[in-house]
């Protein structure tokens, strides 16, 4: 009797551990997926700004050619 009691004690106490073990893995995946959604908004923004910041470099880059060939046409013509 006491070995059937000891053994359905122990199906319990292991049911318990696994579902809080369960519960915690459950927890800390919607975390990491969390985690992952903030770092894939994150990875838009700074793409954004990247391709920002070349139109802007590419476009100094025209406006410095321009000012070179202009300024050459006004040597040229002293």
């Amino acid at each position: 009797m006491n070995i059937k009691r000891t053994v359905l004690a122990l199906a319990l106490v292991t049911a318990f551990s696994l579902s809080s073990c369960t519960g915690e893995l459950e927890a800390e995946n919607a975390q990491l997926k969390k985690e992952l959604e903030e770092t894939k908004l994150q990875l838009k923004e700074q793409t954004k700004l990247s391709e920002f910041a070349k139109e802007q470099a590419t476009t100094a880059k025209r406006r410095a050619d321009e000012a070179e060939k202009a300024l050459a046409e006004c040597n040229g013509e002293n």
